[in-house]
Parts: C-alpha cells; sequence; structure tokens
C-alpha cells in the first residue's frame, strides 16, 4: 500500500478513505525506520481483516467462444487487489509477442475478488492463429495475463455439388459441396417430393481440411418425370448449417430392372420368381426367361407395367428333377428400348 503526501505537515489520502495526521508520522517516524512507520500508519486506519492495496493480479480464464459471425468472445480472471482496474484484451496473428489489436473489458471494483471478463475480437479468416493477453490496470501498476492462443474456425459452409447421378439399380446419388470450417463436420442430406422433405440419411463425416463431396443414395423407387428437393444438412461444433433446396427431374427412358422376392417354391412343385421392374416414365412389358443354362430357352410373358412406381413381376416355372439348378431372369421392353436384368438361380427342391 503507499500513502501519498504533498509536504510533511499536511493531512494526506489513504486507500481507505480516511484522512492520516502528519502528527501520527511524525510520533511514528521518532521510533522507527521509515517503512515500519508506513505499515504501522496502515495498520491504524484499515478496517479489522482488510489487506493491503496493490497492482491487479490478472490469471488464465476460460477458453473463448466462437460467435455466428466467426469473431471470439476472449475470457480472463483478474484480482483488483482493493483498487479499481480497468481491463484490455491485447490480441493479434503476428508472433506470440505481438499484439496489434486491443478489446476494452470491463472496469472491475476494488472491492471485487477474482472476476471473469471478457470482450470480443474483431472477424478473421478461418485457420488464422491469435495469440492474445490480458491487460490489467489499476492505480498501484499494471499486470499481464499469459499469453494464449485459438485458432479460428466456423460454422460449416454448403454448395451444390456435383449433379445427381442415377445408378444401375434406379436409385440416385445426390452430392453437396461441404466446407467443414476447421471442425470435424458431421452432414445428412434430406430429400422428398416437396420442400418438406420427408426422408433423411446420413451422409458423411467431413474432415477439418478442404471442402469435400457428401453424397447419399436415395431408394430405387423415384418415379420418372416427377420432381426430387434435396438439400444438406452439415453440424459441427459452431453450429448448424442448412443448405438452399436443390431439386432435379427425375428423367425417363428405357426400364431398369433389378432383382425382385427370393423364389417361393409352390405345393405344387413349381416355383414362382419375381423381378422388379421400373418403367421408367413408359409403359412396358415383362417377360421372365428361364432354363438350366444362362442361354435359357424358355420364355414367360409376365406383365405390363404401366408408367409410375416399380412394381414387382412374377412368373411360374414348371417342375424340374429334385437338385436341379435353375437359372432365370427378368427381360423388359419400352419404347426407349430393352433392359435385362441379372441372372438368378434357385435349385429345385
Amino acid at each position: 500500500m503507499f500513502i501519498r503526501c504533498a509536504v510533511v505537515d499536511a493531512t494526506c489520502s489513504n486507500p481507505f478513505g480516511e484522512p492520516v495526521s502528519t502528527s501520527s508520522l511524525s510520533a511514528l517516524r521518532a521510533a522507527t525506520p521509515r517503512a515500519l512507520a508506513l505499515a504501522a500508519v496502515v495498520a491504524a486506519v484499515a478496517p479489522a481483516g482488510a489487506l493491503a492495496a496493490g497492482a491487479p493480479l490478472p490469471s488464465i480464464g476460460e477458453a473463448p467462444v466462437h460467435r455466428s459471425d466467426n469473431s471470439y468472445t476472449l475470457y480472463d480472471y483478474v484480482d483488483p487487489n482493493g483498487a479499481i482496474t480497468d481491463t484490455t484484451f491485447e490480441y493479434g496473428t503476428g508472433s506470440g509477442s505481438t499484439f496489434d489489436h486491443t478489446a476494452a473489458g470491463p472496469t472491475v471494483a476494488g472491492s471485487s475478488g477474482d472476476t471473469l471478463v471478457s470482450a470480443n475480437t474483431v472477424v478473421f479468416p478461418v485457420g488464422t492463429q491469435v495469440h492474445y493477453r490480458l491487460h490489467a490496470h489499476n492505480a498501484y501498476g499494471d499486470a499481464y495475463s499469459g499469453v494464449l492462443s485459438y485458432t479460428v474456425t466456423g460454422t460449416p459452409i454448403i454448395t451444390p455439388g456435383a449433379s445427381p447421378v442415377r445408378n444401375a439399380s434406379g436409385s440416385f446419388t445426390l452430392r453437396s459441396l461441404v466446407d467443414p470450417q476447421g471442425l470435424s463436420t458431421g452432414v445428412r442430406i434430406e430429400y422428398g417430393p416437396t420442400t418438406s422433405y420427408g426422408t433423411l440419411i446420413s451422409s458423411i463425416v467431413v474432415s477439418p481440411g478442404p471442402a469435400q463431396q457428401a453424397p447419399i443414395i436415395t431408394s430405387d423407387d423415384l418415379v420418372s418425370g416427377t420432381t426430387v428437393h434435396y438439400r444438406a444438412i452439415a453440424t459441427n461444433d459452431n453450429g448448424t448449417t442448412t443448405q438452399a433446396d436443390q431439386s432435379f427431374v427425375v428423367p425417363s427412358g428405357t426400364p431398369i430392372v433389378t432383382p425382385g422376392l427370393a423364389p417361393v417354391h409352390n405345393s405344387s412343385g413349381s416355383t414362382t420368381v419375381r423381378g422388379r421392374v421400373n418403367p421408367n416414365g413408359y409403359s412396358t412389358s415383362a417377360y421372365i426367361e428361364y432354363g438350366t443354362t444362362t442361354s435359357y430357352g424358355n420364355t414367360i410373358s409376365s406383365l405390363v407395367v404401366s408408367p409410375g412406381a416399380p412394381q414387382q413381376v412374377p412368373a411360374i416355372i414348371p417342375v424340374y428333377p429334385v437338385g436341379t439348378v435353375v437359372h432365370y431372369r427378368v427381360r423388359a421392353t419400352n419404347s426407349i428400348g430393352t433392359t435385362y436384368g441379372a441372372d438368378q438361380t434357385f435349385t429345385q427342391s
């Protein structure tokens, strides 16, 4: 604690707000060295239990908190040490000893104990390393906290990815381009016939680094000529970004044939087999070819699939000797062309 007087015989003030007369100082000075005299005066005028004031005592606070605009809130603690204390955060992007920005923190009352103070930074580009420290000042001097640093991150950024691609099964691969903004980012894509979507599929986790294509595969029952809406939703520790609506029209074309339900052995010994046919926008005639080799040799007309959703197309294959491996496949034809399904087999039981 410091006691300041203009002249020896004047009255001086002390940090507790009570005047200390020079007669008290003179009596003490006559009997003791000056340092002990001052200590005795402080003891005489300080409230019971009070400590001497001094320079502030800053210390490391909580971790910086990301804000929605990619600025940060910085935190540190300061003990005002008995005197009103002003706080300022110094920060910068150079070396750990270079601080070219300041942000004013609060003024802390002298009677406060250890107090958490904060201030907001300006915005720096994602990936920038920022160093900072707390500068605390009161009537007794200046003090600084240790230097800390953080790397700027952000909420994910989503832009349109590659165009939708139709797969052999009739499904589509949808993609969005996701920039994780420095943090591990989970991506989901939702799609449906309207902007209410309705189907949500987890895609990938994008690691910190460059933007990546995040894909999903839709179901294979999308109807030709219909509009499909989709968008990506990306989430990291800083928040969630939802992509603007994307859409495409399911194109028409040659039929799409995929495996149907498993063969069923009937009580008569015959077997019902099925394939799945997507007419792809046109009236489609479906047939099932079968035989004991992949040359087949026999054909059963199944049904005509109207434009719309995919359908199971059945056929009953007659009885073969027990143990015979029977091959079969679907052939589907519309005005655009003909599609052959993959070879399927069952064993006659």
